[in-house]
């Protein structure tokens, strides 16, 4: 017996889901072709680069759909998931000491004690410092999520490579 509280799904509720999760599923199997049939160059690693931050999100089942039909997309989304702090601390080679305690400071400073995603807090940050530090790669403030919180300057949750998938917020 349900509860006041609970509520079932309708049926028509439920074949317009299943519709839409097979339309989904559609349209990724055509994105993933349409790459797949792309000649090779920058429009083709640009189209896989956000095809794969797409995928990281997705089901395994769609993922392992995506990949059997263009394997290059394995590789970007491994590269999107997780080298956001190899891609910082390449960058933190070319900046001063004093650029990357301004670029931390502005994405602490945007954080509180309650948990909010990590995508908030770096956007924040972008719009608080100058136009030259702006200009680096998302990858590269993502990256600084986890030196932020190995320093003990920040407190997080989720998949410390996603900024989508991560919570943060100061200890």
């Amino acid at each position: 017996m349900q509860s006041d509280k609970e509520v079932a799904m309708s049926p028509a509720q439920h074949d317009d889901l299943q519709a839409l999760l097979a339309h989904a599923s559609a349209a990724m199997r055509a994105a993933a072709i349409e790459v797949e049939s792309m000649p090779d160059g920058e429009a083709r690693d640009r189209y896989l680069r956000q095809f794969a931050s797409l995928l990281a999100n997705a089901t395994e089942i769609d993922r392992e759909e995506a990949f059997k039909i263009c394997p290059a997309l394995r590789s970007s989304v491994a590269e999107s998931e997780g080298p956001a702090e190899s891609v910082s601390e390449h960058f933190t080679e070319s900046l001063a000491a004093a650029d990357i305690e301004t670029i931390d400071a502005a994405i602490v400073s945007n954080c509180s004690h309650s948990k909010e995603l990590a995508a908030r807090a770096i956007g924040m940050a972008l719009t608080a410092l100058p136009p030259e530090l702006r200009d680096l790669p998302l990858d590269f403030f993502q990256g600084r999520i986890p030196i932020l919180v190995r320093a003990g300057r920040l407190r997080a949750e989720g998949n410390l490579g996603q900024m989508r998938s991560c919570n943060i917020w100061l200890p």
